[in-house]
């Protein structure tokens, strides 16, 4: 079975397409998938056990450094669609307290 990181990871390849209509529609995808992720994995875990998921995911390093590099494309609503993403990251999956592990306060 296909791992949510890898299904994300694989999405680089749309987004990198030339077109607007292609990055736009792509990146539209990108927030729904996460906006899933969220909603059925993320959300019902406790603190701690959500920055564990959050931290053994690559994708989420990956994907925001595609995003912010396209803050920067031509098309306004490429722009806008990267920005949308990163907000939701920001206000979704960013910790507002770092809590530690028992293991990490020893």
């Amino acid at each position: 079975m296909i791992e949510f990181q890898d299904l994300m990871n694989g999405m680089e390849v749309f987004y990198k397409e030339k077109t607007e209509k292609a990055k736009a529609a792509t990146l539209g995808v990108v927030l729904r998938y996460l906006k899933v992720y969220n909603d059925q994995l993320i959300k019902g875990l406790p603190s701690i056990e959500k920055q564990e998921e959050l931290r053994r995911g690559t994708f989420m390093t990956k994907i925001t450094g595609e995003l912010v590099a396209l803050l920067t494309d031509y098309h306004d609503n490429v722009r806008e669609a990267a920005q949308n993403i990163l907000i939701y990251i920001a206000e979704n999956f960013m910790p507002e307290a770092i809590e530690l592990s028992p293991k990490l306060k020893d």
